[in-house]
């Protein structure tokens, strides 16, 4: 069995392009995927699960090309990222952004309102 070569790997700028072009054709998708990474309903994500995000639309970064993607746009790498501040960063439409504890494909709520119903 062959390995498939690596990705190679894209500077912040054109992996910005790379996630509104994606973002673009297809933020439904990316959306799913976003609140898939989203555990814990809060409508943010970790780095790290930032990274799995790029990962799974195969935009390959360095972690200093990383790092500076994320400071390019304003978000901070030691914090969370928020739906609206990725959508606003990657020329997504924010005024269709779910609500924390919504996934707009199957109807579900926040185990928080589940208690209070």
């Amino acid at each position: 069995a062959t390995n498939a070569p690596p990705m190679p790997t894209v500077n912040a700028r054109d992996a910005k392009a790379m996630l509104k072009a994606k973002v673009a054709a297809c933020q439904s998708r990316v959306l799913r995927f976003f609140r898939h990474l989203d555990k814990d309903e809060n409508s943010s994500i970790s780095t790290l699960e930032f990274r799995r995000l790029l990962d799974h639309f195969m935009i390959a970064m360095s972690e200093s090309e990383l790092a500076a993607l994320l400071a390019d746009n304003h978000l901070d790498a030691s914090k969370r990222i928020a739906l609206a501040d990725f959508l606003a960063a990657f020329g997504g439409d924010v005024s269709n952004a779910p609500a924390p504890g919504v996934d707009w494909g199957v109807t579900t709520v926040s185990n928080t309102r589940a208690v209070e119903l």
